[in-house]
C-alpha cells in the first residue's frame, strides 16, 4: 500500500468515476444539457479498508499511525476520536486498523501550483468521508493531475495519461459524462487516506 499503488489505483479508480456518474447524483433536476455542460464535474468515492498489519511508527500526540504489512508497504492515517485506548498500541504491536480512504475526481484546469508540481502531497484538515460520521484530525495524501489522452465515444472509453507519461485506459458507463471529455483536459485526482475508525491490538504470529 505505497504511495506510488495508490496513485496507480486511483488514476483508474477516478477515471472510471468520471465517465460514468453523475457529479452530483441528480439524475431529472437539470433538463438544460448547457446548463449541464457548464456545471463542474467532480465526482467523489469512498471506502473503508481494513488491514491487519505492524506498527512502525505512532505519534500519540498527533495520532498518526504508520503500519507496514507482511509484504514491506507502508502506509500512514490519522486515528480519530472514535479509536479508544490508542496510548496502550506502541511501535511493534500487531494491530487491525479500520480506516477511511477518500478519492475525488475533478474535471478542471489546474492551478499554477499544481502545473508545477502535478504530483504532490496532499494534506486536508477535518477530512472525512460524506459515508461515515464526522471525525476531526488531519488526513494525508496524493494529489495528480492527469490529462485525457484518448476519447472513443463509439467504444466507450477513455485514456488518462500521468504526469511520468504513464497511461491509463478504461471503458465507461455514462455517454453524456464521456461527451464532456475531451483530449486535452485535465482531471484533477485527490487521494486522501482519512480517518481511522477503529485500532484493535491482535497477537503476534
Amino acid at each position: 500500500m505505497n504511495k506510488l499503488t495508490f496513485v496507480i489505483l486511483g488514476l483508474v479508480a477516478a477515471a472510471g468515476t468520471l465517465a460514468s456518474c453523475d457529479s452530483n447524483g441528480d439524475k431529472g433536476a437539470k433538463s438544460s444539457a448547457q446548463a449541464a455542460s457548464a456545471a463542474p464535474l467532480t465526482v467523489e468515492e469512498s471506502a473503508q479498508i481494513t488491514v491487519t498489519a505492524n506498527i512502525k511508527a505512532i505519534n500519540h500526540t498527533t495520532r498518526e499511525v504508520t503500519l507496514q504489512d507482511a509484504s514491506g508497504h507502508a502506509t500512514s492515517f490519522v486515528a480519530g476520536p472514535q479509536v479508544q485506548r490508542l496510548s496502550e498500541i506502541s511501535v511493534g504491536d500487531n494491530v487491525a486498523a479500520r480506516y477511511t480512504v477518500v478519492l475525488t475526481a475533478e474535471l478542471r484546469p489546474p492551478t499554477a501550483e499544481e502545473k508545477a508540481n502535478p504530483i504532490s502531497a496532499a494534506v486536508i484538515a477535518g477530512r472525512s468521508s460524506k459515508a461515515t460520521d464526522p471525525a476531526g484530525g488531519a488526513a494525508g495524501g496524493v494529489k495528480v493531475v492527469t490529462t485525457v489522452e484518448a476519447v472513443d465515444l463509439a467504444n466507450m472509453n477513455v485514456t488518462l495519461k500521468g504526469p511520468m507519461g504513464d497511461t491509463t485506459t478504461f471503458r465507461a458507463r455514462n455517454p453524456e459524462n464521456v461527451k464532456r471529455l475531451h483530449v486535452g483536459d485535465t482531471i484533477v485526482i485527490t487521494y486522501v487516506e482519512a480517518i481511522a475508525v477503529s485500532v484493535v491490538k491482535t497477537p503476534k504470529q
